[in-house]
């Protein structure tokens, strides 16, 4: 009888970090969650004209970049209110390896590049 492999119990870290605004979006990274199989960086942004994640021509594109140096590409989700906020998911494609423990964020707009390297502390 075929083993079936051993899924890992699921995880998070804790991240605080507000960005530098990034033609005109402010970012602040809340949190990495972790499912064995699925990576999300919890994220909060402001400065938004109104329209959320909708905005495509002014949302910065956000890459991820692992401890061992692999990138990683992201997808974002989430809701935006009336006061030009929003709470996203950013999945981060491939998820992160276990073995994570620093993550560089780079946002990418399209007058200014912003970047920040943060401890990732699993819990």
């Amino acid at each position: 009888m075929a083993r079936r492999p051993t899924r890992q119990p699921a995880r998070s870290a804790p991240l605080a970090a507000v960005l530098p605004e990034c033609d005109g979006i402010g970012l602040t990274v809340l949190g990495l969650h972790d499912s064995g199989d699925r990576t999300v960086v919890f994220m909060h942004a402001s400065g938004m004209s109104g329209g959320g994640l909708h905005e495509q021509d002014r949302w910065p594109v956000i890459w991820i970049r692992d401890s061992a140096g692999g990138w990683h590409a992201t997808s974002a989700s989430g809701s935006s209110d009336l006061d030009r906020e929003v709470t996203m998911g950013v999945l981060v494609v491939p998820p992160l390896s276990r073995d994570t423990d620093r993550i560089e964020v780079v946002v990418i707009g399209r007058s200014a590049e912003v970047r920040a390297t943060l401890p990732v502390r699993w819990q």
